[in-house]
């Protein structure tokens, strides 16, 4: 969750902030969960939403008086919301991968961890972890046109 908050606001304090704040909002919500709805997604959502709010509240107290750095700061910020909201589409179609396979994938592609430590820690086969990441990323390239 701070990796993807950082992603977007490229301030690892500030990333923290936003991350614990939306940790408390949850917490102090937690009633109103629905038990069908990924608490995970429902977090994406709620930190990538916290960090563009950041974003945009923070280029104003900045106040950059060249227009072309302007400019230039508002393209920068423009692609990392655009990046932010790929991100968090492709973080909903992982949410709705089978739990293993999800699992899995996260290991590998978001924690960086290598097949054969996958299959050491959950206690399978090397075999087993490639097929599962391979199918995945069948899903992914699958689904991805959908959410763009």
């Amino acid at each position: 969750m701070l990796s993807f908050s950082n992603s977007i606001i490229k301030d690892k304090q500030a990333a923290e902030d936003i991350v614990q704040e939306q940790f408390m909002k949850l917490w102090s919500n937690k009633h109103q969960i629905d038990d069908r709805m990924c608490v995970e997604s429902y977090l994406y959502v709620m930190t990538r939403n916290a960090a563009l709010n950041y974003l945009k509240s923070h280029s104003k107290l900045v106040g950059i008086p060249e227009v072309e750095s302007h400019t230039a700061s508002q393209i920068d910020i423009d692609r990392r919301i655009d990046a932010a909201i790929i991100q968090n589409r492709l973080f909903e179609l992982i949410g709705k991968m089978p739990p293993q396979r999800k699992k899995i994938f996260t290991m590998s592609k978001i924690e960086g961890m290598s097949s054969i430590d996958i299959a050491n820690i959950l206690g399978l086969s090397v075999k087993t972890v490639d097929r599962h990441l391979s199918i995945a990323k069948a899903y992914i390239k699958e689904n991805i046109y959908q959410i763009l």
